[in-house]
């Protein structure tokens, strides 16, 4: 499996969100998208799989262009994980994970359709709530609800948006869990996430967007005290804990070193 983000642009009205951008990622491997409120990584999301359409560039998935799929195609590549979701009317764990075979499914779900969903329940240790209404669950459980429902669509590609927002340190954790999981067992995943240091504990690759388009990308290294100060206006101190990286903000820039900062970066960007 590999997919290809190739010149990606997109803007609300006149206000550029996405500008040329470019990424790529392959099987067994889960893309951290980082950078501040606002800098387009849910828009990111979004247009990978064609909930909103991109103004231009092409997004490829094996080859295959998303433009020239079905939504039921594109549903059988990609699993889309929204931040939340409100339910319109009462649905129990179970159910709601059954919907995410729809792709599969032609006029009603088969034996095989609920023995996946079975599967994926004890997969995420969701048994004991398999018969309770969603909004019964804590924020943690619904996560993993919405998880069980995108694996279901036995899609080779996961997105997911902000997976760890509204959770405790715990909920996290088991979410992002279950999320290496399913990658260290071949899917791929792109996740939009703001912690930086739950994204270098369990992403391969990141990439930093910010004015409108993608200013690093490769492994957690691209996260200097140089690129955090330039990407999120903050003083920062990298350093490591059992091989991995670790972020510690120290303080906001101030007014005129963060218009300096912006001023620096137009200048390298020429613009």
């Amino acid at each position: 499996m590999r997919l290809d983000v190739c010149d990606v642009e997109f803007a609300y009205d006149s206000d550029p969100v996405l500008d040329g951008v470019d990424l790529e990622l392959e099987r067994g491997q889960l893309l951290g998208i980082v950078g501040p409120n606002g800098s387009g990584k849910s828009t990111l999301l979004r247009c990978l799989n064609r909930i909103i359409e991109p103004d231009s560039g092409a997004v490829l998935v094996d080859g295959e262009n998303v433009d020239e799929l079905s939504r039921e195609g594109i549903a059988r590549r990609m699993g889309y994980v929204p931040q939340q979701e409100d339910a319109t009317f009462p649905s129990t764990v179970f159910d709601t994970i059954l919907m995410g075979r729809k792709p599969h499914v032609q006029w009603r779900p088969t034996d095989d359709d609920r023995a996946t969903v079975t599967d994926v329940i004890e997969r995420l240790d969701l048994e004991p709530f398999a018969l309770r209404s969603l909004d019964e669950l804590s924020g943690g459980q619904q996560q993993k609800v919405l998880i069980g429902r995108a694996l279901v669509q036995e899609a080779t590609v996961l997105l997911l948006d902000e997976p760890t927002s509204n959770l405790d340190v715990r909920h996290q954790l088991e979410v992002l869990d279950v999320v290496r999981e399913e990658i260290d067992d071949g899917m791929a995943a792109v996740v939009a996430i703001h912690d930086l240091n739950l994204a270098t504990r369990y992403c391969d690759r990141l990439a930093m967007l910010h004015d409108d388009r993608i200013v690093a990308a490769g492994g957690p290294e691209i996260l200097t005290p140089e690129t955090i100060r330039d990407v999120y206006g903050v003083d920062a101190t990298v350093t490591s804990h059992d091989g991995r990286r670790i972020v510690i903000p120290e303080r906001p820039l101030s007014r005129s070193e963060d218009d300096g900062r912006g001023a620096e970066s137009e200048r390298r960007d020429g613009r």
